[in-house]
């Protein structure tokens, strides 16, 4: 089966899948946003990242704004209809340009929603109302955060509602901590809480789960994956738990390769199993390039975003992408948006010097916004990302510290 064939049977199908799928996420906790990073080989297409906390809002297209604001419109007056102010917790990026236009884009989608925003930053340099001078000639305003007795505010600014846009990659900080508002998504979904693995987990089941009822091979919509325990890429500590869950993959991969006549060699990706932004990742397509890994791969790979200290990883099945983008056909995968449960646009990112089998998520990627007419040409991608979104969704459910309202 290749791609267009699955999404023929999607589409054959399509009423029942949106009623499975607004069935099985009314049953979960929305986590308000992500992004969903697809890679299209033709012979199968899968999530291989779900970021809870996206930036990126300013890749997306324009016409995808009125629609995202609709959909935060109906998600947070369904979680409280007396939803008036709206706190927004970035990153602490304040000298990122993109990150910055990302903040813009999201305030516009937030204000567009009928809500009054400040952006309410963590960073201890903002001790005032400050103002950031964009590449597109405004202005973005942003305060400081404030936590008295379990309630964040800014100066006389007090939110009904918290989103935060930071993934807490250094753990969770004593403001945000007994905080009496919402917020959304939950401060224990950040990266100093879960890992790519549990989330895997979860997303195998669902997509074992979807493939059973609607009659497909559960693999062509899904990576397969393992996990180690500790490693210390310098000192080469864990590197037999990383031969052997290899070895293993690259086994399973070759016979679902065999079983459908794939002619290509597999292989493997290692990724840190908290983070983000393309960082502490390696394609591995022999084992041998485990054990000959140089000083300089190794040092990249011991330490992820914010500096912090790699002692985790997922190996992945890797995904060649058949995606090409641009007057130079580079290598692209499309991202996408969802806020509730809804995809309200995305974007393809492109690289020229990577190949088909390579990271494109590093610098010198570049990013074009996927109208969403275009989307609605691509059900399975829509399809695909929300079950990425419902997987995410069961995670959080499973996660002891969380306790959220469920969002219809």
């Amino acid at each position: 089966m290749n791609i267009s064939k699955l999404d023929s049977l999607f589409r054959e199908q399509q009423n029942a899948i949106e009623e499975w799928l607004q069935q099985e996420l009314e049953k979960a906790p929305s986590l308000l946003y992500c992004s969903v990073d697809l890679r299209n080989a033709d012979f199968k297409i899968a999530p291989i990242d779900t970021n809870l906390f996206p930036a990126g809002f300013n890749n997306i297209a324009a016409s995808s704004i009125s629609v995202s604001s609709e959909a935060l419109q109906i998600l947070l007056n369904n979680l409280n209809p007396n939803t008036k102010h709206i706190g927004l917790i970035p990153e602490s990026h304040t000298r990122n340009p993109y990150y910055l236009m990302n903040l813009l884009r999201l305030q516009e989608i937030i204000t567009g929603a009928g809500f009054n925003l400040r952006i309410m930053s963590l960073h201890p340099e903002i001790t005032q109302q400050t103002f950031f001078n964009l590449e597109n000639g405004k202005q973005l305003e942003v305060w400081p955060l404030e936590n008295q007795d379990g309630q964040l505010h800014s100066k006389e600014f007090i939110p009904d509602i918290l989103i935060l846009n930071n993934d807490l990659s250094t753990g969770l900080p004593e403001i945000l901590q007994n905080v009496k508002q919402p917020i959304l998504p939950s401060v224990y979904m950040g990266w100093g809480h879960r890992m790519k693995s549990v989330y895997f987990t979860h997303y195998q089941i669902v997509a074992h789960q979807f493939a059973t009822d609607f009659n497909f091979d559960p693999w062509l919509i899904m990576p397969l994956f393992a996990n180690c325990g500790h490693v210390d890429f310098p000192t080469k500590k864990g590197e037999d738990c990383l031969l052997r869950h290899s070895t293993e993959l690259f086994e399973k991969i070759q016979v679902k390769y065999d079983e459908y006549g794939i002619k290509q060699e597999p292989f493997v990706f290692i990724k840190t199993e908290t983070g983000t932004y393309g960082i502490g990742v390696m394609v591995v397509h022999k084992l041998s390039d485990i054990v000959d890994i140089n000083r300089k791969q190794r040092n990249r790979m011991s330490i992820g975003k914010s500096r912090q200290k790699i002692t985790k990883v997922i190996l992945q099945e890797g995904i060649p992408t058949v995606e090409t983008h641009g007057h130079n056909a580079a290598s692209a995968e499309p991202v996408m948006y969802l806020i509730g449960q809804q995809a309200i646009g995305g974007f393809y990112r492109a690289h020229e010097k990577r190949n088909t089998k390579q990271n494109l998520n590093s610098p010198g990627m570049s990013f074009t916004p996927c109208e969403l007419t275009v989307l609605q040409q691509h059900y399975t991608y829509t399809v695909i990302s929300r079950l990425a979104m419902l997987a995410a969704a069961r995670e959080s459910l499973s996660n002891k510290d969380i306790v959220m309202p469920i969002i219809k």
